[in-house]
Parts: structure tokens; sequence; C-alpha cells
């Protein structure tokens, strides 16, 4: 009688441990899965792949230049002799909807290339519910992370 009970501790023990190996298993996944990115770009291509990327642009510009430059996305913009009542925006837009709804985290690098001061010029990243090819500034509905 007493070999059948420590039996029966022993096979409940053991599947507890398995109950809780397989608790574990499952929420590993889970944590890795919500860990993975769901949109990143490093500009591998070497160019500003249209399947993913819309440029965008408002205002008067000199000059204004969005591609890919050595693997990174380059906006090079001249405003001398356009008017200062206007004000000039330009950049990208992901073309596919980003879904924030469950809560992301958001990273970028933003090389300024040692702009001088005065030269009114600002970096900016948009996170917009809305797709638009104009300044995501006029939506409802905005994040800004902005560099001045």
């Amino acid at each position: 009688m007493m070999d059948k009970e420590i039996a029966k501790r022993v096979l409940y023990f053991f599947c507890l441990i398995l109950v809780v190996a397989v608790i574990l298993t499952v929420n590993t996944a889970k944590i890795e899965e919500t860990n993975s990115p769901i949109f990143n770009e490093n500009f591998s291509e070497g160019i500003l792949n249209a399947e993913r990327w819309q440029i965008t642009r408002e205002g008067d510009f000199e000059e204004s230049t969005i591609d890919v430059y050595d693997h990174r996305l380059r906006l090079r913009a001249n405003t001398i002799g356009t008017s200062d009542d206007t004000v000039k925006f330009h950049g990208v837009r992901s073309v596919h909807r980003v879904n924030f709804s469950r809560g992301l985290n958001s990273s970028f690098d933003l090389d300024w290339n040692n702009q001088s001061n005065g030269c009114y010029l600002t970096g900016s990243v948009y996170l917009c519910p809305t797709a638009t090819n104009e300044n995501p500034r006029d939506e409802d509905d905005w994040l800004k992370f902005e560099y001045v």
C-alpha cells in the first residue's frame, strides 16, 4: 500500500513539473513573438523601395533630394532663395500600415550632418495612423519626435 502511495505522489510531482515546463515554454514563445520587429528597414537594397516607401513633399524647394545613399535614407533640401512664408516638408512614409494598437517600441537614428544653428531646419519622425502624401502635421492624429 505504501509503495502505491509513493508512486502516485511521484507521478503527480512529474505531472506538475511537465505542466510548469509547458507553461514556461508557451510564455517564452509569446515573449519572443512580441519582441520580434514588425517593421524594420535598414535599406540593405541600397535603393528606396517603392513597395515599402512613398515619397512625400510639400512647399517650394530650390532642391529636394529623397533617396538612399550608402544604405541610409538621405533627405537633402536647399531652400535658399525660396519664400520664407511657406513651410517646407519632405520625407517618406510607409506604404504599409503599421498597427500600433498593441503598443510598440520604436527606434530610429537621425544623422543631422552637423547643421549650423539658424538654418531653420528640423528633423522629425511622425507616427500617424492615417496615410497621407501631404504633411502628417495636417492630419487629426499624430505623434512627432523632432530635433531642432
